[in-house]
């Protein structure tokens, strides 16, 4: 599954008419502005927690030096030692399957749960 991000940079055109719009409520404080738009909640929430996870893990790629190493550290900041050393295990048994073997970590089953849940 592919989410697009919005986009959030306006155009000079549409940042005129803003600027133009907000004068002009401004000289007039008795005039009412409806703005009707559409979001998908699930899908915002989402982009939401990847990029505060994008953020934790560039923080924490500073501190461990490797991205693998840095996924670790907040797997185990999240879910604690225990959890991550039977990820571990799994992870194991898992690469002695032939098609696994072909997977990078990053889809990792530890990975996407990381991904998913590390920062709420």
């Amino acid at each position: 599954m592919h989410l697009s991000r919005p986009k959030l940079l306006l155009q000079q055109e549409q940042s005129e008419k803003l600027v133009k719009m907000a004068q002009a409520l401004q000289k007039r404080p008795e005039l009412n502005i409806e703005i009707r738009g559409a979001f998908n909640s699930q899908q915002e929430s989402l982009l939401l927690k990847e990029d505060k996870f994008k953020q934790a893990l560039q923080v924490a790629m500073v501190k461990m030096g490797t991205e693998l190493r840095a996924v670790e550290f907040l797997y185990k900041q999240q879910f604690g030692l225990e959890r991550f050393k039977q990820q571990q295990v799994i992870q194991l048994e898992l690469s002695r399957i032939p098609i696994v073997q072909n997977l990078s970590y990053k889809q990792s089953l530890w990975y996407q749960q990381a991904l998913k849940t590390t920062i709420n």
